[in-house]
């Protein structure tokens, strides 16, 4: 099921790539699909949640469900454990830069502010 969801909301964003809704649901679909996934892969799929969420946020920044999402991604990043980081650097040539306890903060009131 989440790897259909993941497909149809790549089918949305190609089908509208100027419509924030569809990165918003392919950053949610990309989302749960990384908590089946391993380290690696959760890590990996992280750097593409991150993109469609800022491309969300940037072609409409009052969807709360985007600042939801930017702020479980700062909480997740910021979370991680030694051997996480360890295979951030190996996948990813380290760890995202940006991704803090404050900023997650940050999003999860903006989230709030605009559909509480």
């Amino acid at each position: 099921m989440i790897a259909s969801a993941v497909e149809h909301a790549r089918a949305a964003v190609k089908a509208a790539p100027e419509e924030a809704q569809g990165h918003v649901w392919l950053a949610v679909a990309l989302g749960r699909q990384s908590l089946r996934e391993g380290s690696k892969t959760k890590l990996a799929l992280s750097k593409e949640i991150k993109a469609e969420v800022d491309r969300a946020i940037s072609l409409d920044p009052g969807i709360g469900r985007a600042w939801h999402i930017i702020a479980v991604w700062n909480m997740k990043i910021a979370d991680l454990n030694s051997f996480e980081r360890m295979a951030a650097n190996a996948v990813l040539g380290g760890v995202p830069k940006g991704a803090t306890r404050e900023n997650a903060e940050a999003a999860f009131k903006k989230a709030i502010e605009l559909e509480p």
